[in-house]
This record gives structure tokens, C-alpha cells and sequence, in this order.
């Protein structure tokens, strides 16, 4: 969770941030760990140049930041080639002459008189910390102050705190405020998120009908994702976890797992009606091989998936936990509904694929194209498990 403060005035900025992080510590419930960007990092030397000073003997701050900035981090003076290159030649102090502030205050400062004076007569050098970093946004300084949420706090209620907290904040003319960058990107984000997943949808239903060249046994596939969903909500009523971008990352994964149990008992199924099993003793005898190898796959998966929704709950775990909770509420429930349904689906599916092939065919014998016409989008017989094998079985027709 980010506030971001922005002004002109780092010095006062850095005074607001402060005030800042107190201020949310006692009016907002679920934040920890409160600090700011403009905390102290390492010490570093200060030279602040006295103008004045500077003035009486004819120098002006540029010069003098110049001198020192020679002296301690140096100057290309000349440069002389050795073979096809070139070498810098660097003038600075040794470096035995740079390690202390008395040092720096005596380095000579040369005037335009030619005469030189030293650093400590027109310059203060202070030793104290600096931010680690200062950022600038439309020419303005910019302050994050940040914090955590608690395992047990609501996001959205967090942020509804906040904002009716910094109501409360007053700040000087040319301050303001804002929730930061990434939370008014976090909508569009769901926008693409929610478009890919169904750009997902579409790409999974086109690779199922190519393998299974079928149109309606894909639909079966898709069954078992709707199965997931009342696992998922459950599982974010349970926990109260909100929908957030991490939770909408599980989803997406979930999509792409539970559609596995479906596959394989179905492509089983289609593999024993291709050897001349009916439809019921091909759908008994598949969904009864593929029980233990389905259960065994999803109980893994789920128990390798505990420890990061349920135990994690501080710092970067807590923030990953909604994407294990989402995965093993969809999967539990898909698991149970795909194996009590899918068999029931696919002998409706199988009877709609005969009454569709059917009515085609009397359609195309009424408009007078007789038997003859163009290849059939549905397996003769309106069989879905025929459209898989109706190659090899005509080939040994033949």
C-alpha cells in the first residue's frame, strides 16, 4: 500500500512523509511497517557554499563546486594514445589526501586573481544522512510513503482508510497527494487480465476441437472450468480475501489445470469406442481407469499448494497466498463435479451430435442433394468418438 506525496520542496517533503507515517499508524487500521523513500540512507559530506563568502573573494558556487568535485572524483587533464588508443590522464588528489573532512577543508580553492584559498573559508562541510533517492515528476519532488498489510486485513477496506484518513491530512499550498502510479493502473490492468483470459477461453476451445476434431467435445472441456467456480468462491468467501490481481493470476491458472482431468478421461473414452466398445461400457470402463490417476494428480497438487495459500501469512507470502487459495479452491471442487458429470455430459453431447447429423442429413435429402453431398461436419452416425478414429476405421474397411 502507497501514498505518494508531491511538492517542490524535498526538505519539506521529507517533514510531511514523517508526519505522514504517524498520522496512518494511528487512523488506519491493517498497515505495518510504515516508512518512506526519503528516509536516510548512508552518511555522505555536504559542502553548502557561502555565498557571501564566496563573493568577497571572487568566486562563484559553480567554481567552487568544480574544485571539489576535480579534487575527490578527479579531471581528464590530457589524453595521450598508446598504440590505437587512447588513455585518459586523470588529476586528482592522492588519495591519502581525501580521507578526512580537515583534509577537504583545507583543499585549495584558486581564485581569479590567481591566489587560492582554502574550501573551509567559503564553504560549511557537514557530515550527515541523505535519501536514498529523489525522484521528480512533472517538476515535482516525489515522496512515497508505503506500509504492508496485515495478514488479516482487507485491501479494499485499507484503502477506503486511507483515503478517508488523508481527508484528514492537511497539507501546505502546492502539496498533494495521491494513491501512486500503480494504483490507477491497477484497473487497466484487470482490463488486460480479464481479456486474456479470454483470449485463454478461445484458444483452448480451438486447439481441443482441432485434436479432438470435434466441435461439441470441447464444450465438455469447458464444463469442468465452470466447476471451478463455485470452489473459487468459497474459498474467497472463506478467507475473505478480496479480488485482487495476484487472486485473478490464480484463476487463470486454475483454468489451465482443471481442464486436464476432463481431457484424459475423454480421449480415453474416444480411444475405447475406436476398438468397439459401446458408449456405455466405453464411458464405464474409461472414467473408472482414469479415477485413481485423476484424484492422485489433483491431491499433490493440492497438498504442494497448502503451505503458500494458508501458512504464509507475512511480507511478500501473504501477497502470493491469494493465488494458492484460488488454485485449490477451483481444483478441489472442479476435481469431484468433473468426475460426477463429465460422463453424463458426453452421453448428451454424443445423442445431440446424432440428432444434429440426422436433421442434417434429412435436410440435405428434402433439398434433393441426396447422400452424395459434401463431407459431413459430424461423424456418421453423429458419433463423437467416431470423428477421432474414422480414419484408421476406413482405412481397414478398405
Amino acid at each position: 500500500m502507497q501514498v505518494r506525496l508531491l511538492g517542490e520542496s524535498t526538505q519539506e517533503l521529507a517533514r510531511l512523509a514523517e508526519l505522514l507515517e504517524i498520522h496512518l499508524e494511528n487512523t488506519v487500521d491493517g498497515l505495518t511497517n510504515l516508512d518512506n523513500s526519503l528516509e536516510a540512507g548512508n552518511e555522505e559530506v555536504r559542502v553548502r557554499v557561502d555565498r557571501r563568502a564566496a563573493e568577497r573573494q571572487g568566486l562563484t558556487s559553480r567554481e567552487v563546486a568544480q574544485a571539489v568535485a576535480g579534487a575527490l572524483r578527479g579531471e581528464v587533464a590530457s589524453r595521450f594514445r598508446a598504440g590505437e588508443r587512447e588513455v585518459d590522464v586523470l588529476l586528482q588528489l592522492r588519495e591519502e589526501d581525501r580521507l578526512s573532512i580537515a583534509q577537504l577543508g583545507n583543499l585549495a580553492v584558486g581564485t581569479v586573481d590567481g591566489a587560492s584559498v582554502p574550501l573551509g573559508t567559503v564553504a560549511d562541510i557537514v557530515v550527515m544522512g541523505g535519501p536514498q533517492s529523489i525522484r521528480r515528476e512533472n517538476r515535482l519532488t516525489t515522496v512515497n510513503v508505503s506500509g504492508e498489510l496485515r495478514s488479516d486485513a482487507n485491501r479494499e477496506e485499507v484503502i477506503e482508510g486511507v483515503q478517508a484518513s488523508m481527508a484528514g491530512f492537511e497539507l501546505p499550498p502546492g502539496y498533494h497527494w495521491d494513491l501512486g502510479r500503480g494504483f490507477g493502473e491497477e484497473q487497466q490492468q484487470f482490463t488486460e487480465m480479464l481479456l486474456a483470459a479470454l483470449l485463454a477461453l478461445v484458444l483452448i476451445y480451438i486447439v481441443l476441437a482441432a485434436l479432438f476434431e470435434s466441435l461439441l467435445l470441447p464444450l465438455i472441456i469447458y464444463f469442468s472450468i465452470f466447476f471451478a467456480v463455485p470452489g473459487l468462491g468459497l474459498v474467497f468467501l472463506l478467507t475473505g480475501a478480496p479480488l485482487s490481481i495476484m487472486s485473478f493470476l490464480g484463476i487463470l491458472i486454475t483454468v489451465g489445470i482443471v481442464v486436464n482431468n476432463s481431457i484424459v478421461m475423454i480421449d480415453l473414452v474416444n480411444q475405447l469406442r475406436a476398438r468397439g466398445e459401446d458408449r456405455r461400457t466405453a464411458l464405464l470402463n474409461g472414467c473408472t481407469a482414469r479415477l485413481r490417476p485423476i484424484l492422485m494428480t489433483s491431491l499433490t497438487t493440492l497438498m504442494a499448494l497448502v503451505p503458500m495459500a494458508f501458512w504464509a501469512t507475512d511480507g511478500m507470502g501473504a501477497m502470493f497466498a491469494p493465488i494458492g487459495q484460488a488454485v485449490i479452491g477451483g481444483l478441489l471442487t472442479s476435481t469431484l463435479l468433473t468426475l460426477a458429470f463429465t460422463p453424463t455430459l458426453y452421453a448428451w453431447l454424443d445423442d445431440l451430435g446424432v440428432w444434429l447429423n440426422a436433421t442434417r442429413t434429412r435436410a440435405l435429402e428434402m433439398g434433393g442433394f441426396g447422400k452424395a453431398g459434401t463431407a459431413d461436419p459430424l461423424p456418421a452416425g453423429g458419433s463423437m468418438a467416431r470423428t477421432a478414429a474414422s480414419g484408421p476405421l476406413e482405412a481397414r474397411e478398405r
